[in-house]
């Protein structure tokens, strides 16, 4: 991708590529000279409508310091519920949508010996539509092993360049050999999806409100999932009946195992919830002076066979939504 947004693919062949696969990195920004242009085959799949490249022994590779930015790429979202319109042209499209789920490394066997590595992982939206994707070769991979080690972040995935295929009347997503994945770009639609998803409570110990971001976790307060939550607040208003319990938790004692969350900038609004438990010993949090001790309530993530109860930590009460 260059400056302007706009994707090429290059084809390189034997010991060309095997010396450039071990040079080139993933987002690294790099100066290519001596690359032959070629119109593109149209029997195959390809990054750029009219043309591709061809590098060879000659060309010259040069690392620059300079990053691009991913909000340049050129990406057309295309909805979920709109994938059945791209289905009879074997279009490719653009999605973007919150990790639902995703399965572990798998391999297919070839007739001839060695497999092809796939993984399935599911996608929804903020109209709560769900999408099937097969990731396939080194997305499965490396992408998918990043993907599948940060699920329970939720993160927000945006996938250019997929495949829309139907299989047995479902449709769903495949990946190809031009298709990128990117992880919670810095993008305004997915902004839009975390701050659809995130549930945020303002959580005080009697002295100083914080803000805390709750996913699965908030389950504990709200007895639903999260988008479950969001979903009747939007349609029901203060008549939603989820939206009535979490009022009823006003003034209750809750203990929050939190972590901090080193990507956000945004010091008083850092913390997420790991656990959220109702506080057994029922602390009266009146006249309670201090401030949330962040050190103790996270330090239960620096060993990973420390439980809860271990931990000396601060009860603070939900004070408002």
């Amino acid at each position: 991708m260059d400056e302007e947004g706009t994707k090429i693919q290059a084809i390189v062949f034997n010991d060309v590529a095997d010396i450039l696969q071990q040079s080139l990195q993933k987002d690294k920004t790099y100066l290519i000279s001596t690359g032959l242009v070629k119109p593109v085959n149209p029997q195959f799949d390809s990054a750029h409508k009219r043309f591709e490249l061809t590098f060879s022994s000659g060309t010259q590779v040069k690392e620059l310091e300079m990053n691009i930015d991913i909000a340049q790429l050129r990406l057309q979202f295309v909805s979920f519920k709109d994938l059945k319109h791209h289905i009879e042209h074997n279009d490719i499209i653009d999605v973007v949508g919150l990790l639902g789920d995703i399965d572990n490394l798998s391999l297919l066997k070839k007739p001839g010996g060695g497999g092809i590595m796939k993984r399935d992982m599911i996608l929804t939206n903020t109209e709560y539509d769900t999408v099937v994707i097969t990731l396939w070769f080194d997305l499965a991979k490396n992408e998918g092993n990043v993907l599948s080690d940060v699920a329970d972040d939720k993160p927000i995935v945006i996938l250019s360049k997929a495949k829309v295929t139907r299989y047995g009347g479902i449709i769903s997503l495949s990946t190809l050999s031009i298709t990128t994945l990117h992880i919670n770009p810095a993008l305004p639609e997915v902004e839009a999806l975390k701050a659809w998803y995130m549930l945020k409570l303002t959580v005080g110990d009697g002295v100083r409100n914080v803000y805390v971001t709750l996913f699965e976790a908030a389950e504990r307060i709200t007895n639903c999932a999260v988008y479950d939550f969001i979903n009747s607040k939007e349609k029901e208003g203060m008549n939603s009946k989820y939206f009535k319990d979490l009022i009823h938790q006003y003034g209750l004692s809750y203990i929050f195992l939190v972590k901090i969350d080193k990507k956000s900038d945004r010091i008083g609004q850092r913390l997420i919830a790991e656990e959220v438990h109702r506080d057994a010993d029922g602390v009266s949090l009146k006249g309670t002076k201090g401030i949330i001790d962040l050190e103790n309530t996270t330090s239960a993530l620096q060993n990973d066979n420390t439980s809860l109860k271990n931990q000396k930590l601060k009860a603070i009460k939900v004070e408002k939504e």
